[in-house]
């Protein structure tokens, strides 16, 4: 890459601004850290620690820097130890990139944060994001705001199995919508829409594995010469890469993954409804998988409602009302009654009443737009099978000597609970 005597200078000067210098040592900590020169990336692994690293790279002739999602105990020791080991713990970091125009990239990043503001009830204060330097947005949640363990696995173990089944989660849940909104913006794109789908246009990207890079904020992209600049979730809509990115314009005023809310409960049910949704997808590919084999029919739906009677004690439990676990116990509620045969409508009288029966109730919009998920889903998906870290045990609608037969036999409450229709059972016991 040939830059001339003057813009090598204009680099120079904008990266050895003190507060550029203390932002990319902060940001920078634990990360393995990649400088980029003009004949491509310096040696992996490397690490800064300290102002003078970073200017040592500076005056080298960095002209960009990437740190890893991971953060590792020494970043030096990459290779030389297990990765498992070394890692330290990890932030969430989504990438949105549109190839035909940041309009598309402002649509899928506003979609993404209402998502998680609106419907999981995450706290602003722990959703970040910045300009990636050329076409879209970088969204990120800190390491602080996940919960130590989820599902009886330490956090940090959880890579990159979570952060792929939260994109993916989100991916699924904003695509008809994106749709929509790429359309309104453009109508001529619905050929391209329909064809290939809405991340065909502004991607969000979940390719992530060991050591996936993220570039630093306000590091400089070496192709468009502009700052991947942070910015507040409010300046998304207005944000003009060419008028608000210009290196000769910055000055540190956002943090990119900086405050945070420790243990921000929408963050760990977004992570079990992550987890709980991957799961659920592996079931149904692997039914279908089975029924191809042994060339069964496709799967229907009972025509009629299963008598409650014959629900298991633990589903019998959660629609009784919860105090805690809500979130999951609808999940739960749904992906049951649309299995033992409810239409649609009787599901939202079910859900609407029980949600009722909650010491708090779950916010409207909350339960709507689950209940539309569900509803776009091509096949139902089944409800969390009953030693699934993180949904019965943990809400307490399981007891253990009550439903130890139950445990002991079946894996999940849907063919337990047709089990004890078939013999006429009620809650476990004969009837009369």
């Amino acid at each position: 890459m040939d830059i001339s005597d003057d813009r090598k200078e204009k680099i120079k000067e904008y990266y050895l601004q003190e507060g550029i210098v203390q932002e990319m040592v902060r940001c920078a900590r634990y990360r393995e850290f990649a400088p980029t020169y003009p004949g491509g990336y310096g040696r992996r692994p490397d690490s800064i620690n300290y102002a003078t690293d970073f200017r040592e790279y500076v005056e080298r002739g960095a002209i960009a820097f990437h740190g890893s999602v991971e953060r590792w105990k020494n970043p030096l020791l990459i290779g030389k130890i297990g990765m498992s080991k070394l890692r330290k713990d990890w932030d969430l970091i989504i990438d949105i990139d549109a190839d035909e125009g940041m309009e598309y990239a402002k649509a899928a990043a506003k979609m993404i944060i209402k998502e998680w503001t609106d419907i999981f009830n995450i706290s602003k204060k722990n959703i970040s994001v910045k300009f990636s330097g050329n076409r879209g947005f970088h969204i990120g949640i800190h390491r602080n705001a996940f919960p130590s363990k989820i599902g009886g696995k330490k956090f940090k173990e959880l890579y990159p199995e979570l952060p792929q089944a939260i994109v993916g989660y989100m991916r699924e849940r904003v695509e008809e919508e994106l749709k929509k909104e790429i359309i309104s913006i453009e109508p001529d794109m619905r050929d391209q829409i329909d064809e290939d789908g809405p991340y065909s246009v502004a991607d969000i990207e979940n390719d992530w594995g060991q050591r996936h890079l993220f570039r630093m904020p306000y590091s400089i992209n070496e192709k468009s010469w502009l700052v991947s600049k942070p910015i507040k979730i409010e300046e998304i809509t207005g944000f003009e890469k060419k008028k608000d990115a210009r290196m000769e314009d910055i000055k540190v005023k956002n943090k990119f993954l900086d405050g945070f809310k420790e243990n921000d409960q929408g963050v760990k049910d977004l992570c079990i409804e992550s987890i709980d949704w991957l799961d659920s997808r592996e079931r149904v590919k692997k039914r279908k998988k089975n029924k191809k084999r042994v060339k069964q029919r496709n799967y229907e739906l009972p025509e009629d409602a299963m008598d409650k009677e014959y629900f298991p004690h633990p589903i019998r439990k959660l629609m009784d009302g919860l105090d805690d676990g809500r979130k999951r116990a609808l999940f739960i509620i749904i992906t049951f009654l649309r299995h033992v045969g409810y239409d649609w409508d009787s599901i939202e009288k079910e859900v609407w009443n029980w949600n009722e029966r909650n010491k708090e109730e779950l916010r409207e919009n909350y339960v709507k737009s689950q209940i539309n998920w569900h509803k776009a889903q091509e096949e139902p998906l089944m409800p969390p099978n009953f030693d699934s870290k993180g949904w019965y045990k943990d809400i307490g609608v399981i007891d253990e000597e009550k439903d130890k037969k139950m445990l002991d036999n079946f894996e999940n409450p849907v063919p337990y609970a047709f089990v004890l229709q078939k013999k006429g059972k009620k809650d476990g016991k004969e009837e009369g």
